[in-house]
C-alpha cells in the first residue's frame, strides 16, 4: 500500500460539528483522521477552489450537494434545530416566544443570513411567524440584530458567543442551533420553538476521495457515522438522528 494510501483521512468538517466529529474519530480505535474545522460555507468553498479532502462534514446539506462526486450523492447526517436563549428575566417559554421575541423593549440576535445556516433559519422561523400573525415577520427581520457571528476570529458563534451577548446586555434574547447552545441550559433560559414556528438545520455529508481505498475508508466512515453508535454520539452532541425532523416527522 502507497504513503498516499496509508495517510490519514483529512476530514473537512463545518464549525457545528466540531465537538461532535472529535467525540466520534475518538471512539473509533484505529482511525487516522485528519480534521480541519471552519465554517460549512468557508468549507464547501475550499473544496470548490481545489482543497484535497476526502470528506466534507457540513451543517447544510445543500453545501454538500454542490461538491459530491457523480454517483456518490450528499447523504442527510442529522438535524439540528433552531432554540432561542434568553435572559432569565425575561421569562422566555415555548409559548410566549414569538411575543418576546416581537416585544421593542427585547434585544434579539441572531447569526448572519447568508453566511451562516444558524442565520437562514432564523429567517425561516421570521416567515413561520408571519403566518402566524401577519406583518411579523417583517418587523423581526428589522429587529433582529445578524451580529452572532461577525465578531471575533473566524465565526465561532458557539455557547461562549451567545453567552457573551447575553451577559453583557447586547441581547436579551438570541437564536442559535441546540448543538451550539445545549450546554448553557445552567445560565440560561433554553426553549425549544413551538412546532409551527420551528424549523432546523439538515447537516450533510460528502465523499471526496477518488483514489478507490481512500474512498472505501471515507464510505466506511461515513457508515459508522451513521449507525446507531454513531447516531448516538452526535445526540450528545444536541443533534436529532438522521432522517427524524425535531418535530418528530420522518
Amino acid at each position: 500500500m502507497s504513503d498516499f494510501e496509508t495517510r490519514p483521512l483529512r476530514i473537512l468538517v463545518g464549525c457545528v460539528f466540531r465537538l461532535a466529529i472529535r467525540a466520534f474519530v475518538t471512539s473509533q480505535r484505529g482511525l487516522d483522521a485528519e480534521i480541519d474545522v471552519a465554517p460549512s460555507h468557508v468549507q464547501t468553498q475550499r473544496v470548490l477552489a481545489g482543497a484535497a479532502a476526502d470528506l466534507l462534514l457540513v451543517g447544510d446539506i445543500d453545501l454538500a450537494r454542490r461538491v459530491a462526486l457523480p454517483g456518490l450523492p450528499a447523504q442527510m447526517v442529522a438535524s439540528d434545530p433552531l432554540m432561542a436563549a434568553g435572559r432569565a428575566e425575561i421569562g422566555l417559554t415555548d409559548r410566549n416566544l414569538l411575543d418576546r421575541l416581537l416585544d421593542d423593549q427585547i434585544r434579539v440576535v441572531i447569526c448572519q443570513p447568508g453566511r451562516h445556516a444558524n442565520g437562514d433559519l432564523a429567517m425561516q422561523l421570521f416567515d413561520r411567524a408571519d403566518a402566524i400573525q401577519p406583518g411579523a415577520g417583517l418587523r423581526l427581520r428589522a429587529k433582529a440584530s445578524p451580529t452572532l457571528a461577525t465578531r471575533g476570529k473566524g465565526a465561532d458563534w458557539g455557547a461562549r458567543r451567545v453567552m457573551d451577548v447575553l451577559n453583557t446586555g447586547e441581547a436579551d434574547l438570541v437564536l442559535a442551533s441546540r448543538s451550539a447552545i445545549r450546554t448553557l441550559s445552567a445560565v440560561a433560559t433554553l426553549v425549544a420553538p413551538p412546532p409551527e414556528l420551528a424549523t432546523h438545520l439538515v447537516c450533510g455529508l460528502a465523499i471526496l476521495a477518488t483514489h478507490p481505498t481512500r474512498q472505501a475508508q471515507a464510505q466506511h466512515f461515513a457508515n459508522t457515522l451513521l449507525t446507531q453508535a454513531g447516531q448516538a454520539i452526535l445526540a450528545r452532541h444536541g443533534f436529532d438522528e438522521a432522517g427524524v425532523w425535531p418535530e418528530g416527522r420522518t
